[in-house]
């Protein structure tokens, strides 16, 4: 199975082989999904299959590949001489980049 992993600096793929447990989480705060009440009633009703032995062979993974994105920053200076014109300067960048 691959699966890709999105981390704070880009995204891995990994290939995982055997059998284990992944745990999905919510991007930048890296917490655990909780399902929602109706999920869990809703698992309570379906039938649980018992797995005869797994045995002692553990999950392997292996990273294919690690991609970093790049970071482009653009930074425009507004001069402060006249505080009211730099105001409206910045307002005005702020509206055109849709910020506000």
């Amino acid at each position: 199975m691959e699966n890709r992993q999105i981390t704070e600096n880009g995204k891995r793929l990994l290939k995982l082989s055997g059998k284990g447990v992944l745990s999905i989480t919510s991007v930048p705060e890296n917490v655990p999904r909780i399902p929602a009440v109706k999920s869990i009633f809703a698992a309570k009703k379906k039938p649980v299959e018992k797995l005869a032995e797994i045995g002692t062979r553990k999950m392997s993974i292996s990273e294919l590949s690690v991609s970093i994105p790049k970071v482009e920053s653009n930074c425009e200076q507004i001069p402060a001489d006249d505080m009211d014109e730099a105001v409206r300067q910045l307002l005005r960048r702020l509206k055109e980049e849709r910020y506000l």
